[in-house]
């Protein structure tokens, strides 16, 4: 065997060693099977970090009442994938946008409540956004810090 040849053999397996490590597999909520190739809590990290870094840089809405009611919307969608209540932020841009992010985050910007004309429509919104990070169940769970329980 070249020196070359064993070279990339050991790299190779470091790659796949390492590729194990991260890879991991699990089942979605419709029972298919799916690779995750992260961990989940630098997942969960990373959605985080994104998070806290877009409500420094864009104003919050100032509207207590909009926001106790896309929060109780957001609760009763969320509620049954764990008990602990997620994190709902409106920006106040003209935007109509929603995201929902790993670590139990989800954004509605104020543009979105031009075209929202019902509760129904807001737990539409609301519910695909979270179906994104619902299919990746440990992406969003965490354990609940003491304030939280």
């Amino acid at each position: 065997m070249s020196l070359h040849r064993g070279l990339r053999l050991k790299v190779t397996l470091s790659a796949l060693g390492l590729a194990t490590t991260i890879v991991a597999c699990s089942t979605s909520p419709l029972g298919r099977q799916q690779l995750h190739f992260f961990f989940s809590s630098l997942v969960r990290e990373l959605g985080e970090d994104a998070f806290s870094q877009l409500r420094r840089a864009t104003p919050r809405l100032d509207d207590p009442e909009l926001s106790t009611y896309v929060a109780c919307v957001t609760s009763e969608i969320t509620m049954p994938l764990d008990s602990v209540a997620w994190e709902v932020v409106v920006f106040d841009q003209e935007s109509v946008n929603a995201f929902a992010l790993p670590g139990r985050k989800i954004g509605i910007y104020r543009g979105m409540f031009g075209m929202i004309e019902s509760q129904d429509q807001l737990a539409t919104v609301i519910t695909h956004e979270v179906a994104h990070i619902a299919r990746f169940p440990s992406a969003h769970r965490r354990k609940p810090s003491a304030h939280e329980t």
